[in-house]
């Protein structure tokens, strides 16, 4: 049982690291639609809401959104699906489209500003305090007596 001690934090390191990806390529992502300068007039197809509850009775809850949009020198419009936006946008609501010229399907309709960039670093900064603290907890295992 000696081994639990060294896989476990193992497989928690792996699982901070899949989430700082998933972070910085989203940050990239957002990144990269802002900083094309193409903009479009979208619609909110449809929105929902999903409530995730901790074990401590907390809860999470993410609105998604649908959006279309056609982008300049398109025939047929583009549908995109966003996680966090805001939950002022309703369906039917036009929204400004920040899209690569590229890659469409890669849209945002999320408003430029320092708030995801902030959010971003607060998560990386978490998950190395957690890997960090993971990775001592290993090493203490592997050589407490």
């Amino acid at each position: 049982m000696d081994w639990l001690g060294v896989v476990i934090p193992v497989l928690m390191v792996l699982g901070a690291l899949y989430a700082a990806v998933a972070a910085v390529r989203r940050q990239v992502r957002l990144q990269r639609a802002w900083a094309s300068g193409l903009t479009a007039e979208g619609v909110c197809l449809r929105t929902w809401t999903t409530v995730t509850s901790s074990d401590k009775g907390g809860s999470t809850t993410t609105h998604h959104h649908v959006y279309e949009f056609l982008p300049r020198g398109a025939m047929k419009p583009v549908r995109f699906e966003e996680e966090d936006g805001p939950a002022t946008v309703v369906e039917g609501d036009h929204v400004t489209v920040y899209y690569p010229a590229d890659r469409p399907d890669q849209a945002t309709a999320v408003q430029r500003g320092i708030r995801h960039l902030l959010g971003t670093v607060g998560t990386l900064v978490f998950l190395l305090v957690f890997i960090v603290f993971a990775g001592w907890f290993a090493y203490s295992w592997m050589t407490f007596p």
